[in-house]
């Protein structure tokens, strides 16, 4: 039976918006993220696990979109070459015309506009088909298997390997770029709660490389106990300590024996009406090192598995030069509060303790860069700056903060008002 000219012009419709979709479809899949979807598998969406389950298996998904659209394409170019012999009466330029408009056609509707479309919507695409296709699998399963059969042997002539769910893991450093990407869309989006989610993963993945003596405690602000004070000294200092954990030493930090909880000696020392040098022994726990220059996360990681919440941190020597506790990381990774540590005031500027670090004093302005130093507090900063102890308030520019010290001692810079310098003072300097 000869079909008609409509009907004709209805198969080449239909086989042109076939190739569409399977080229719409077969863009959405390459550009899907397999990220996203094992998010919403977890989170129980069927259609994102169907669609894991097929791209687990890309070579016999491809192969099936890919016949439908090649099968698509030849209806298209067959049907049009029928009706353009029956309207000319066979003559050869018209077919070639014809040819030429129906290339024309299905690389505009059959390819580049379906192909964009599914790059835009990858995953809403991906997800609403995942199901039909499963199923067109099904229904194609075994011209696919001849299919692979073949492509699969001249690939393994070639020296390639089937696509492995291995592969599309990220590394280290691709994670850091998408978070980055993502931070800066949140920053563009205004979204405040988002950009701080996004600020703390990047911290987190800095840790893997950030020393550890960027978040310590320098060996000057620790506060501990000396077994050579005397035991009324040691009672005293064990009621008015700030911490409930306190190293214990014998003459200097270097000498440390262990670390004390003092709630527990507080109690001793009321239970007993003093508590001498062998209580505070038989009490203690032993101490924890760690190297300063070890990378953050690793260094948090070892006294999670060891069980520790406090450890002291020493130099290639030897020598104590910090203490890190397991709330030092988490205060890192939130970011200082703005009370006690800083006082915003209405010029802008944060009064602040100077023992504050200056990863926590960056928390206060975000949108500056640290100051390219050694030091890990503010007084270490200052003295850095100055080569010195200064011996009365000033004031001084580093990097893009200006820093009013408002209070000092013989040891050390006590308070200082922090601000970032304007762009015009910069810009003039």
């Amino acid at each position: 039976m000869e079909l008609s000219l409509p009907q004709l012009l209805l198969i080449f419709v239909a086989g042109l918006l076939v190739s569409g979709f399977f080229s719409m479809l077969e863009a959405a899949l390459i550009s899907q993220d397999r990220h996203k979807l094992r998010h919403l598998a977890d989170e129980g969406n069927t259609a994102a696990t169907v669609m894991l389950e097929l791209l687990a298996n890309i070579d016999r998904l491809l192969a099936a979109i890919l016949l439908c659209n090649n099968l698509a394409n030849v209806v298209c170019a067959t049907t049009a070459a029928i009706i353009v012999a029956r309207l000319s009466g066979g003559w050869g330029g018209a077919i070639f015309v014809s040819t030429l408009a129906v290339t024309f056609l299905i690389l505009i509707f059959g390819e580049i506009s379906p192909k964009v479309i599914g790059v835009r919507h990858a995953q809403g695409i991906s997800l609403a088909c995942a199901k039909p296709v499963r199923l067109l699998l099904v229904l194609l399963r075994p011209i696919i298997a001849v299919a692979n059969f073949f492509a699969g042997g001249l690939l393994r002539l070639a020296g390639q390997d089937k696509i492995s769910d291995e592969k599309t893991k990220m590394n280290l450093r691709e994670l850091r770029s998408i978070v980055r990407a993502s931070a800066l869309g949140a920053k563009a989006a205004e979204d405040s709660e988002s950009g701080a989610h996004y600020r703390m993963m990047q911290k987190l993945l800095e840790f893997n490389e950030t020393p550890l003596e960027k978040i310590m405690t320098p060996r000057r602000d620790i506060i501990g106990l000396n077994l050579a004070d005397g035991e009324e000294n040691i009672a005293a200092q064990i009621i008015s300590a700030p911490f409930s954990k306190l190293p214990v030493f014998d003459g200097n930090i270097d000498g440390t024996v262990g670390f004390i909880d003092t709630r527990q000696a507080v109690t001793a020392e009321r239970l007993d009406g003093g508590i001498s040098a062998e209580k505070l022994r038989a009490m203690m726990t032993s101490p924890y090192f760690v190297p300063a220059g070890g990378a953050i996360l690793r260094q948090m990681q070892n006294m999670r598995n060891s069980g520790q919440r406090i450890a002291l941190a020493v130099n290639g020597t030897g020598r104590v030069v910090g203490m890190v506790t397991v709330s030092s990381f988490a205060f890192a990774v939130i970011g200082a509060p703005e009370l006690p540590s800083g006082i915003k005031t209405d010029s802008g500027a944060f009064l602040v303790s100077a023992d504050i670090s200056l990863m926590q004093l960056g928390e206060l302005f975000p949108h500056t860069a640290l100051p390219t130093t050694s030091a890990t507090t503010l007084n270490g900063l200052v003295q850095e700056h100055l080569g010195n102890i200064p011996d009365s308030a000033l004031c001084l520019e580093i990097g893009e903060w200006r820093v009013e010290v408002t209070e000092v001692s013989k040891k050390a810079v006590i308070k200082a008002r922090v601000f970032v310098v304007p762009q015009s003072s910069a810009q003039q300097r």
